[in-house]
């Protein structure tokens, strides 16, 4: 029997399917905290595995969540789907929470001939916008409008639910410092279209170290990133060890004074955690990949991150300083 579109919520076997990269991850969180708050201990998450997210995921209560391990995120091989397909049984309701759409996507929605879908393409019987004027977030989280017409997007913005271990360690980092020192998160590390010259982090950070001695900087990027600072004094007053998990460096963004970073899941960490942020944008929109609610400076270039030079940067930091509430984006 059909399941109305008008009783979405009622689907006893839905299915919600995520595979992007971990800054998507933190986008896409609201939507499936409000996924499983419609199907209380009835939802099923599928991943693809290798993706590094899952950790993000982990408390969600799911009923049950699995993911596939072969191939790259959107590719995997058809005897693997297959198996997956086994392990799902009877699917009244697939939710794709991604807006893209690929040949394995289409092969195991066919495998598991759900009784209604719900996606970002024509395969899917509720078919929904790719409307890129909105963010991210906000378009991901259509698909939960489809099942439930009233759900609001911000009720659902929280910080992940991280490991306590990694909680605990940047609690320990923060008590450690002693009183009166603040922390400036600094994350380099994305797209090679997205990023800023080390040159002028390093230049950034000499400056606003050097005019704020109540400082430290920490980079938490996971390659190691040779910074090489002017003054010695300030040299000391930056971390920059390469290598932290994943967690780990998500939760010293959390428990941070202040973020500066470009367009990378840092920034979105730093945003849901409402940690004041610098963010730096080239390619990418700011409107669509940028805060939501946390407070921030966003530095939009015309189109080359490279367009944003350091004098820039440092009013946008000192404005923060300044102003730690104000939302704004400054376009170059």
């Amino acid at each position: 029997m059909a399941l109305p579109s008008s009783r979405l919520s009622d689907a006893e076997r839905p299915v919600a399917f995520f595979a992007n990269g971990i800054g998507d991850a933190i986008l896409t969180l609201p939507a499936l905290r409000a996924l499983t708050e419609i199907f209380p201990g009835r939802l099923t998450l599928l991943t693809h595995g290798r993706a590094g997210y899952l950790d993000l995921f982990r408390t969600l209560p799911t009923q049950r969540q699995l993911s596939i391990r072969s191939g790259t995120k959107c590719d995997w091989e058809r005897e693997d789907i297959d198996a997956l397909v086994s392990e799902v049984g009877d699917c009244d309701l697939f939710i794709s929470l991604v807006a893209w759409h690929s040949p394995s996507l289409g092969y195991l929605l066919e495998r598991l001939a759900p009784t209604k879908s719900i996606g970002y393409c024509e395969s899917y019987d509720i078919r929904l916008p790719r409307d890129y004027s909105k963010h991210t977030a906000e378009l991901i989280f259509d698909a939960v409008r489809a099942v439930s017409p009233g759900a609001k997007l911000r009720p659902f913005l929280a910080p992940p639910d991280y490991p306590p271990h990694a909680m605990q360690m940047a609690q320990a980092v923060r008590a450690g410092l002693g009183e009166g020192v603040r922390i400036l998160t600094v994350h380099t590390e994305t797209l090679a279209e997205k990023t800023w010259p080390a040159a002028s982090v390093a230049a950034v950070l000499d400056r606003f170290l050097t005019s704020h001695t109540e400082y430290i900087a920490v980079l938490v990027n996971y390659a190691p990133y040779p910074l090489e600072l002017a003054d010695e004094a300030n040299r000391r007053r930056l971390v920059a060890e390469g290598g932290l998990p994943l967690a780990d460096a998500l939760c010293l963004v959390h428990y941070s004074d202040c973020f500066l970073g470009v367009d990378s899941c840092m920034l979105h960490a730093a945003d849901v955690g409402r940690v004041p942020s610098v963010g730096l944008f080239g390619p990418t929109d700011a409107h669509e990949f940028g805060f939501l609610v946390g407070p921030h400076v966003a530095i939009q270039a015309p189109s080359d991150v490279n367009q944003i030079g350091v004098e820039c940067v440092l009013a946008a930091l000192e404005s923060l300083q300044a102003e730690p509430e104000q939302r704004t984006v400054w376009k170059l």
